[in-house]
């Protein structure tokens, strides 16, 4: 078999890959399935009913997001086994090794908490207390009726100050575009304390880096992108950007898995010519 290609799936690797598409499938089909979806019509006689089901959404897909992120630990395990050479066991290995954690667990901290802010996920109102609600702590559910995981809708007033707002597809997509861009962020870690050349690590850290910001999240990359062209033409162009959110991001992930997998071909070439090792610490 030629240096660099991979065999077939291994036993392990096919009941990890079932396991990834069941978690698929709690994510998707119960907030697909939820009645809120299909109707236009709401009696206050089904608010019971409808609370049970808005909670199994929910649980259904953490326990979904759950499966999905094991089942990866799992298929990057498998993975881990594979020709040095080869991108898949560079990939696995990369992520998988003690010291680029950090940097896996910080850029994801970091993406989570950017993203929630400018998808309105939480509200936060530091000049005083400016969210009404009849008392604090507080909670509403919005059940009806809505685009297909637009609802059900948990709304949870903390603090006059603070107020978290949720539903299902911001969180697929918070959970997707994080686990992305911390992905990135850590093989583009790598490839810089790899022996690669200072050009082709910037390079990479470009494209696995900065750019998983600003596709994962094309309202997170059009707010920084006007602050940078802010008072100039393009600032009117950037302004309308949003509104072609959900397009944008049909073509951002499938963009992001494709740098992923640009940079861990990158680190396999690396690692078939011995080139795959840690630079030395300064003044060795």
């Amino acid at each position: 078999m030629p240096a660099g290609t991979d065999p077939d799936p291994t036993a392990s690797e096919r009941r990890a890959i079932l396991r990834l598409l069941l978690g698929v499938g709690l994510i998707f089909v119960p907030m697909g399935l939820y009645p809120g979806n299909w109707t236009t019509t709401y009696s206050a006689a089904l608010d019971s009913r409808w609370e049970i089901l808005a909670i199994a959404v929910f649980v259904s897909l953490a326990a979904g997001a759950t499966m999905v992120a094991t089942s990866l630990r799992d298929l990057m395990r498998a993975w881990s086994t594979r020709g040095i050479a080869t991108a898949r066991g560079a990939l696995a290995r990369n992520l998988l090794a003690p010291r680029h954690r950090r940097a896996l667990y910080l850029s994801a901290a970091f993406y989570a908490i950017l993203f929630a802010f400018v998808a309105s996920l939480y509200s936060l109102d530091l000049s005083g207390p400016g969210i009404a609600a009849a008392s604090y702590p507080s909670a509403t559910n919005v059940l009806c009726c809505g685009y297909v995981g637009i609802t059900p809708t948990a709304v949870l007033v903390v603090t006059p100050s603070f107020e978290l707002v949720v539903y299902p597809l911001v969180l697929v997509i918070l959970f997707t575009a994080t686990l992305l861009f911390a992905l990135n962020v850590t093989l583009t870690v790598a490839l810089f304390r790899s022996r690669a050349s200072r050009a082709s690590s910037a390079g990479s850290g470009a494209l696995g880096g900065v750019a998983a910001l600003l596709v994962n999240c094309p309202a997170c990359g059009t707010l920084l992108l006007w602050n940078i062209v802010a008072g100039t033409s393009a600032a009117a162009f950037l302004t309308g950007f949003v509104t072609y959110y959900y397009p944008l991001l049909a073509l951002a992930f499938p963009l992001a898995v494709f740098v992923l997998i640009w940079t861990a071909r990158r680190l396999a070439r690396l690692a078939g010519r011995g080139e795959a090792c840690l630079r030395p610490a300064p003044g060795r």
